[in-house]
């Protein structure tokens, strides 16, 4: 669970890149519009050392955490959307 709620707020931290075709640099924005929109996990891989075989471990969380959305909406807010199969309350 630890490891899907990391994915998650790494997800949150992605930035929005434009390259810039006449001088071939890359410009990265972070800003609110960069972040706006729905997210789903789709894989979540470690690695014991830099050289080591990245493991998937997305098939080890409950299925209830798998099927999950993020929505990171315009006005600052959060919402974590259960879909599918909902964890027990």
């Amino acid at each position: 669970m630890k490891q899907l709620l990391r994915a998650v707020l790494l997800s949150a931290s992605l930035t929005t890149c434009n390259k810039d075709d006449d001088d071939k640099k890359t410009e990265c924005v972070l800003n609110e519009a960069a972040v706006i929109g729905v997210y789903s996990v789709t894989s979540v891989s470690y690695k014991l050392t830099s050289t080591s075989t990245p493991v998937d471990q997305l098939p080890d969380a409950e299925p209830c955490e798998r099927d999950n959305s993020y929505h990171f909406k315009s006005n600052g807010v959060f919402q974590l959307v259960e879909d599918g199969i909902q964890a027990l309350k």
